[in-house]
C-alpha cells in the first residue's frame, strides 16, 4: 500500500510540474488566434467538454478542454461561438481558450 501511495504522489507531482510548465510556456510565448466552438456539452456528472476549431499558418486544428461545471456556465459557450485562443506558435496544437485560463 505504501508503494502505491508513493507512486501516486510522485506521478501527481510530475503532472503538476508539467502542467505548470505548459501554462508558463504558453503565457510567455503565445499568440492569440480566433477559433470557433465546435461543441459544448455539459455532462450530468458536473463537468463539461468544449471542443474548438482554429487555423494557424494554413493548418487546421481541432482541440478541446475538459471544464468544471462552474467554468462552463460562467463562460456560457455555445456551438459556433467565436473565441480567442492562445496557442504556442512553436507547437500550435497546444491551445487553450483565453477567457478560461488567462
Amino acid at each position: 500500500m505504501k508503494i502505491i501511495s508513493t507512486s501516486i504522489i510522485v506521478l501527481s507531482i510530475i503532472f503538476l510540474i508539467w502542467r505548470w510548465h505548459f501554462f508558463h510556456v504558453l503565457y510567455m510565448r503565445s499568440v492569440n488566434v480566433t477559433g470557433y466552438i465546435h461543441s459544448a456539452d455539459a455532462f450530468r456528472t458536473g463537468g463539461s467538454r468544449v471542443e474548438y476549431k482554429y487555423e494557424y499558418k494554413g493548418e487546421k486544428y481541432w482541440r478541446g478542454n475538459a471544464l468544471t461545471h462552474s467554468v462552463f456556465f460562467n463562460c456560457n459557450f455555445h456551438d459556433g461561438d467565436e473565441v480567442v485562443l492562445q496557442i504556442d506558435p512553436e507547437n500550435p496544437k497546444w491551445a487553450v481558450i483565453k477567457d478560461i485560463y488567462f
